[in-house]
């Protein structure tokens, strides 16, 4: 958990010891109300990982490998608590979603959970769809925020990932011709990156068409009928 302050750091470790609590009475008193509060809270838990995931992200100048592995934490978070709403609904208006098997039947924990998956990265996929007007709000606001959080923090991601390419590509290399006219030994960590600009002056080219090449390669797998498969089940 990325901590802000002890006040938001504490309110985070007693709503996690609430949802752990209220997990262990619900083992030994079966209690759909206790079942539903126990989804609201743990959805509270998730949104709040996930607000303080983009916070972190949005203090940071620079992407770093911190900043990838958080994109990816910040989307998975997201997407459980969401699932975690989605039993809430649930349990609050049973009925709320059907699904081409069993279509009466209450939705699973992973049906639901995929259903925010794919709600959330907007693939569209699935036969778990929302019937009643609460349920179709919550896919609703998923679907914006899957869009808000792709235009927001994604995309200042890739804007200081391009940033950094120029850098390399353009302003480094730029110094390392006056550096090269001083004579003296550089320190350790300047050399490397001037190693690194280096690398990517010589071999970007290379770099492109391998990124190009992996990109129609997955769109190729992923067209086929076995691909297509494989790439829903890990989804």
């Amino acid at each position: 958990m990325v901590k802000r302050s002890p006040a938001q750091t504490w309110g985070a470790g007693l709503l996690a010891l609430l949802v752990v609590s209220l997990t262990l009475l619900d083992m030994l008193i079966t209690s759909r109300p206790l079942e539903a509060l126990i989804a609201l809270l743990e959805a509270a838990f998730y949104f709040y990982a996930t607000a303080s995931l983009i916070a972190y992200m949005s203090a940071d100048e620079h992407a770093s490998t911190d900043e990838l592995y958080a994109v990816g934490a910040t989307f998975t978070v997201l997407a459980w608590a969401f699932a975690h709403l989605f039993v809430f609904c649930q349990l609050l208006v049973p009925g709320s979603f059907a699904a081409a098997i069993e279509p009466e039947a209450a939705r699973s924990w992973m049906e639901l959970l995929f259903l925010s998956f794919t709600t959330l990265s907007g693939v569209g996929l699935g036969d778990i769809i929302p019937l009643t007007p609460v349920a179709r709000s919550l896919v609703m606001i998923e679907e914006f925020a899957g869009v808000m959080y792709l235009a927001l923090v994604v995309s200042r991601l890739i804007a200081m990932s391009v940033a950094l390419v120029v850098i390399n590509l353009l302003v480094i290399p730029a110094f390392a011709k006056v550096f090269a006219g001083f004579g003296a030994e550089l320190p350790l960590m300047t050399r490397l990156l001037l190693g690194f600009s280096d690398f990517m002056v010589t071999w970007w080219p290379a770099m492109l068409v391998a990124l190009i090449g992996g990109i129609v390669a997955f769109r190729a797998w992923v067209g086929t009928h076995a691909g297509r498969m494989q790439w829903e089940a890990l989804a």
